[in-house]
């Protein structure tokens, strides 16, 4: 229990750090600090890093996996509750894709959107490119400052696809 709540002081850390600095910038030295550990603990727990803003993106596309697997089974319904898990998170998204770190979240956002989408247990090429698009979408709204709500960007989806 303790490594993990010491991962996610970790992870949390260098999102704050990246609001104030280029995450290229930044060394194990600043984000220990910021974090509260040792670099004995940060080298325990990850090698890089590289490796803690992955594991950021990875922690939270599993939590909102489950999230969506707890409140529904439609896939109209899951794409939406996504759609506005990650406009609440839109800080992390915001600063990462300004960084020019979109391929670290693209890496867990595309295999869940496509997850999602797929209408049998095969992932088929209309998911994939369906689950695609959704991530540029999803990119393009980032860039933007989540100025549109989440109704829009979803109602967008849905007309794309033809399914409004």
């Amino acid at each position: 229990m303790r490594e993990h709540i010491t991962k996610k002081y970790i992870r949390e850390a260098l999102i704050l750090l990246m609001l104030q600095k280029n995450f290229k910038d930044i060394n194990v030295q600043e984000l220990v600090e910021k974090a509260g550990v040792s670099r004995a603990t940060f080298y325990r727990n990850f090698v890089s890093i590289d490796e803690v803003l992955d594991s950021y993106f990875k922690v939270y596309f599993e939590e909102l996996d489950k999230v969506v697997q707890a409140r529904t089974s439609d896939k109209d319904k899951a794409i939406f509750i996504i759609l506005d898990l990650i406009k609440y998170e839109n800080v992390a998204f915001k600063v990462t894709f300004d960084q020019g770190e979109v391929g670290v979240l693209l890496k867990y956002l595309f295999p869940l959107l496509e997850s999602i989408i797929h209408t049998n247990h095969e992932v088929d090429l209309n998911s994939s490119f369906e689950a695609g698009t959704l991530c540029g979408l999803i990119v393009n709204w980032c860039q933007k400052d989540f100025k549109s709500g989440t109704q829009e960007i979803f109602n967008h989806y849905l007309s794309f696809f033809g399914k409004k």
